[in-house]
């Protein structure tokens, strides 16, 4: 028999500590006695900087258990901002649950820093350096030349910047260099940025101003400047955009290096942990970094807040295809999941388009926290957000004790200026019916009266207000279970939602669907055109209406109706069970919430992966040495960064519409392996994993029999494929599917998936309709290279050593009906890497006769896409 599978992150002694309090003592937390059940406990702690809370989990990663949680207000007003709650949190959690200094091996955080700091206008003044050839200096000085950069839409806050031209047809003199970089300093400016004309190229003149920026002997104003390459940022053309990047990442420079050092030095002084544990900060792509890298790129952590989120939910459910749903207070985050992964595009950053790619998260203005609008009438529900309790600084009706609420009235609240500036942008498809200017929109906030009794006539009668939200309206309809985060007082909700309904002159029952059902179309309005972008379908049922209005309630479905299971919605966040459910009712599909939900962030922070990024500027087809000098760069990278070798899968991506070529490489920390507690996944757990994920039932009778993982359900077989590697497990799954003739009998065919995890359960690729080629490593090059239409001369193979080399045959026999080549993916026992996206046969093939030859494993399996 099977021993049973582990549960993933488990409550063990959990508690959340909660205060509001902003006084705490940071102090170390060595004296604590060690108690037999605490040892060995290798402990990660994961901080993520929400809008209103700063949320820290500490996990055993050891045994999966999460030790405690900690929530405490986020710590915007501070001198060092989010940071101050960064410790705090780290402290609070410390001490509540005796976590002593040397069981912690990583402490990682997200934050708001950067993105706070262009919102509110802190950012440094901006000295640029242009540089180019004399012959194209006026539109080098065009491109280079960035104007001061507005940030929000009301122009009261800018980036200040000022500019020098630097001629570099002749040898650069030192002097006239150090020149520039006075005057500029002399103009105020506290950052630098260098940026040159086809600098990806060849960096040597960036790389040389930049050192001279910053030696000691440029006087003593510019010594503590800082300054940054354009190069360092990206290695794509585009000068202008370019230079755009880097003047946003070097206008935070100063604050985040502040930042930096405080959270370093607080960590290492005031808590007293050693060197040994590691600091990291989570970036917008869902992976980690150093602190000494937010000292220089902390334009690569704006949305790690999101990011942190999809790590968590990626890590913790194992989603093939998806959509992640973080509904927190004010905002709701949605992210797509596609063969495992998050999808990533470039980020624009306060209107202003960059190179820094991160997590495609879009987000829409309602939360757990929304609070109900009317009409001036107060006889018709016109939205719901985007003003959340939170920010009004309001208490939820459904938290609130029923005596508070008796008798009480919906009063007229009026919102605050830039509520108004957020409605003209609103999704919501109500906002039409709000008369601009004159009218004074209404929230459902209810006057209520104090619970104290028998202090004092005065406080007997102090009147409070409680806005109903939509968080309100779920536990008014009885959607939340008793443990669940958002549950609140059921009767408390019920009243709160009668006084609304008599208003608007309908039920209680209805009041509260038409509030959950508006929540749910603003979400839908976002996701919408991101389903169609990334190829997710669904068929909406019968009846569905994306705007719906009035009082009629279509949130329900003919029971006869069949889910939708092309992709599941997955709910994160505090208020996930308030609008996923609902969400998922209405576009007809399968949901899931996720354990600890309400600090997936945090977890997300603790057990992200690593993932580095470069991407260069290349002619119409990258050259096969462009190629494979970029994924070894890449690897290189993400090894510095502490990525486990055996861990790394790359990535290559030819984009054709902006001639770049694209390398990630991602991989566990190695923190996360190397001693005997490491959580690694059996074969069980693994089959069970695969079985969930391919959608197939359990089969415990093959675990009886000892048999591989085989097993039916109707028209689909899952079974192991049966491959040399310890790193990994390799799973196949067999689909009948109609064809084109779907409707002759018998007309099926077979549909071939994969799907590989790592050893700790992770999903590294999931592909459809492929082909397999797995063997020794000659015979699975000559194949694959004979597909291609580049055979190997087996007569020119060497084998005078242990290390094959292979050559070309001069024949060539490629398939004149391709367009593209084939996806092909390789994997040993140490690396997968995805040669998807290249584009020549050719130059595929040389590519990957190269990469085999680079392995050191004696078997490969290929993984064939047409």
């Amino acid at each position: 028999m099977a021993t049973e599978r582990p549960e993933h992150l488990k409550v063990n002694k959990t508690e959340e500590s909660y205060d509001h309090s902003h006084k705490f003592d940071l102090r170390s937390h060595t004296n604590y006695p060690t108690k037999p059940e605490y040892k060995n406990r290798r402990i990660r702690v994961g901080i993520d900087v929400g809008g209103t809370f700063t949320k820290a989990v500490a996990i055993d990663m050891s045994t999966g258990s999460i030790i405690g949680k900690s929530t405490l207000p986020t710590t915007h007003k501070s001198n060092e901002g989010v940071a101050t709650g960064i410790l705090q949190a780290l402290s609070d959690v410390m001490n509540k649950f005796e976590i002593q200094n040397s069981e912690v091996e990583l402490i990682s955080h997200s934050t708001t820093q950067a993105v706070n700091a262009l919102l509110e206008g802190d950012t440094a003044k901006v000295g640029i350096i242009g540089m180019g050839v004399k012959l194209e200096k006026s539109n080098i000085i065009k491109r280079t030349h960035i104007k001061d950069i507005t940030l929000g839409g009301n122009g009261n806050k800018y980036i200040e910047t000022c500019y020098r031209y630097l001629d570099t047809s002749t040898y650069l003199d030192e002097e006239k260099v150090r020149f520039l970089i006075l005057e500029l300093v002399r103009e105020g400016a506290k950052a630098l940025v260098i940026s040159e004309a086809y600098g990806v190229d060849d960096p040597s003149n960036e790389d040389y101003v930049e050192n001279i920026a910053r030696s000691s002997i440029t006087g003593d104003d510019a010594k503590n400047v800082s300054v940054i390459a354009a190069h360092d940022l990206t290695g794509i053309y585009g000068l202008e955009i370019r230079t755009m990047t880097a003047v946003i990442n070097a206008s935070i420079l100063p604050k985040a290096a502040n930042t930096a050092k405080f959270v370093e030095h607080a960590v290492r002084e005031k808590l007293g942990i050693s060197k040994n544990t590691s600091i990291k900060v989570m970036k917008g792509d869902g992976g980690v970094t150093g602190i000494d890298a937010f000292e220089t790129k902390p334009i690569l952590t704006v949305l790690s807040g999101p990011a942190a989120s999809v790590a968590g939910a990626l890590l913790h459910l194992r989603v093939l295809n998806g959509v992640f749903v973080e509904v927190g207070g004010t905002s709701t985050n949605v992210c797509i999941i596609k063969d495992g992964k998050p999808k990533v595009n470039y980020t624009t950053i306060v209107q202003h388009p960059t190179c820094i790619r991160s997590l495609d998260v879009r987000v829409v203005n309602v939360a757990g926290g929304s609070i109900v609008m009317l009409s001036s009438d107060k006889r018709k529900i016109l939205d719901v957000g985007p003003r959340s309790a939170h920010i009004a600084g309001l208490e939820y009706s459904c938290f609130a004790d029923p005596y508070e609420l008796k008798e009480g009235t919906i009063i007229r609240f009026r919102p605050e200026i830039e509520d108004d500036s957020a409605l003209k942008h609103s999704t919501s498809t109500y906002e039409t019916d709000i008369v601009s200017g004159k009218q004074s929109m209404i929230y459902a906030v209810i006057k209520g009266r104090c619970q104290t009794k028998g202090v004092g006539k005065e406080d007997n009668e102090r009147e409070r207000y409680f806005a109903i939200t939509t968080t309100c309206a779920a536990n008014a309809l009885g959607l939340l279970s008793d443990d669940d985060y958002a549950k609140g007082n059921t009767e408390s909700a019920k009243i709160a939602l009668s006084i609304l309904a008599k208003e608007i002159g309908t039920t209680t029952e209805n009041a509260a669907k038409q509030i959950l059902d508006i929540a749910t179309d603003k979400i839908v309005h976002i996701m919408d055109p991101m389903l169609k972008e990334y190829a997710l379908t669904y068929n909406r049922p019968r009846g569905f209406l994306l705007n719906r209005k009035g009082n009629n309630d279509h949130s329900g479905h003919d029971e006869g109706n069949k889910t939708n299971n092309s992709f599941i919605l997955v709910g994160g966040g505090g208020g996930a069970s308030v609008l996923v459910p609902h969400l998922a009712k209405t576009l007809n599909v399968n949901y899931k919430k996720a354990d600890h939900a309400e600090v997936i962030s945090s977890i997300g922070v603790a057990a992200a992966m690593i993932h580095e990024e470069l991407e260069r500027t290349v002619d119409v087809n990258p050259k096969p040495e462009e190629v494979s000098l970029l994924m070894d760069e890449v690897k290189d990278l993400a090894l510095a960064k502490g990525a486990l070798p055996e861990s790394i899968t790359i990535h290559s991506e030819y984009v054709s519409d902006r001639s770049v070529l694209r390398v990630t490489a991602t991989g566990n920390m190695s923190l996360d392996i190397g001693t005997t507690n490491s959580r690694e996944i059996g074969e069980h757990e693994a089959e069970d994993i695969a079985r969930s994920l391919f959608g197939t039932a359990s089969s415990p009778k093959s675990r009886e029999t000892g048999n591989d993982i085989k097993e039916s359900d109707r028209n689909m077989t899952v079974k192991r494929i049966d491959f040399n590697v310890k790193n990994y497990h390799i799973f196949e799954c067999e689909k009948k599917v109609k064809n084109l003739f779907g409707f002759i009998p018998r007309s099926q065919k077979k549909q071939t998936s994969i799907l590989i995890l790592d050893k700790f359960g992770r999903v590294r690729l999931s592909l459809t309709g492929v082909s397999i080629i797995k063997g020794i490593k000659k015979d699975v090059l000559t194949d694959l290279l004979t597909l291609l239409g580049n055979p190997i001369d087996l007569t020119e193979r060497n084998d005078s050593d242990t290390k094959e080399t292979f050559r070309h045959s001069s024949r060539n026999t490629v398939d004149k009906h391709w367009d593209l080549p084939p996806q092909v993916h390789l994997l040993d026992d140490i690396r997968l890497i995805d040669f998807s996206n290249l584009t020549s046969p050719e130059n595929l093939s040389k590519v990957i006769r190269d990469e085999v030859q680079k392995s050191s494993s004696k078997d490969i399996l290929a993984i064939i896409k047409k």
